[in-house]
């Protein structure tokens, strides 16, 4: 994903987001991830980075790198090694989430599916001590969403409605896993975009710093952890109403079949808007991925979305060997 900045160029990195300033939501503040200064340099030695990281564990600072590598996921005790500035840092699976499981157990199944899903993922965590023989650095990621949790949830920084800032950690399923401030939150299709996809993972990617609403939040009062549910479709009003109000009934549009549920089509059009039928005039029924022409008969702005039949399959998705 792109961030742009008031002038609606590009801005360089991921510490900060700015909304461009024709979304009409520009005025609801987005609460903001604020990355900490980066001292060191891919480029200082070993000793330097890690003397940098003792100093960090002394002083409880909450760093953040990449997920570059899980090591031995589908053992009882596997490990995620985080890059700082080239440095690795390693965090035990059983410090890199809020939730708990016995030690001789594996991690639970939604762990598991997370935990495979991180590498590229940009995580918070705090330094846990260091071997200066070995250069080798211990994180706790756990440690870092808890004090953010606290320092924005349990302060009331974040409440609902608040639109924040969330780094996606994890695409697959139908689902966006993101963490803001310290809370992790799986995102349905249906509140990931106004735009009708047929997978997720054409429009996001782990890595990408994405704005949401936030709808509600629960606080687990055994665990004190908080909960959020959070929907990025929510925090920007839909971008087709402009495409759609232009839009006339009798034209026809090439578009591609996102989805087909109870012989419901749900097409997204190359104009830019969203429309479904239940009538074709194809010889082959048309699937999942083919490129077809949408005839419209009929818009809603209301519900966003433009109705009619498919005439023609231009592309089959899959050609027959």
């Amino acid at each position: 994903m792109q961030t742009l900045n008031m002038k609606g160029t590009l801005v360089p990195g991921v510490g900060t987001i700015v909304v461009a300033p024709k979304d009409p939501y520009d005025q609801d503040k987005v609460i903001q991830i604020t990355e900490a200064e980066h001292v060191i340099s891919p480029e200082d030695s070993e000793e330097v980075k890690c003397q940098y990281l003792i100093g960090a564990c002394y002083k409880r600072m909450v760093l953040s790198g990449i997920v570059s590598a899980v090591l031995r996921p589908d053992s009882v005790s596997p490990q995620v090694v985080v890059d700082y500035e080239g440095m690795p840092v390693r965090i035990p699976a059983r410090e890199m989430f809020v939730e708990q499981w016995p030690e001789d157990e594996r991690a639970p199944k939604e762990v598991m599916f997370k935990l495979k899903n991180m590498q590229g993922a940009t995580v918070e965590f705090m330094v846990a001590g260091a071997e200066l023989d070995s250069r080798t650095v211990y994180g706790n990621r756990r440690a870092a969403m808890l004090l953010r949790q606290k320092q924005f949830f349990e302060s009331r920084r974040v409440k609902e409605n608040s639109r924040v800032a969330c780094r996606v950690i994890g695409v697959g399923g139908g689902w966006l896993i993101v963490e803001s401030f310290g809370v992790e939150t799986r995102i349905s299709s249906s509140e990931a975009s106004w735009e009708w996809f047929s997978d997720i993972s054409n429009l996001y990617a782990v890595g990408d710093v994405l704005v949401a609403r936030v709808l509600d939040i629960t606080r687990d009062e055994e665990t004190g952890s908080y909960q959020a549910r959070l929907s990025i479709k929510q925090a920007s009003a839909n971008p087709d109403i402009k495409v759609l109000s232009t839009m006339q009934p009798g034209s026809m549009y090439y578009g591609v079949v996102t989805g087909v549920r109870d012989r419901l089509y749900f097409c997204r059009l190359q104009i830019g808007a969203n429309a479904k039928t239940r009538a074709f005039m194809t010889k082959d029924v048309p699937k999942k991925d083919d490129t077809v022409c949408f005839l419209v008969k009929d818009v809603s702005l209301e519900r966003g979305v433009a109705y009619g039949l498919i005439t023609r399959i231009i592309k089959h998705h899959v050609r027959p060997r």
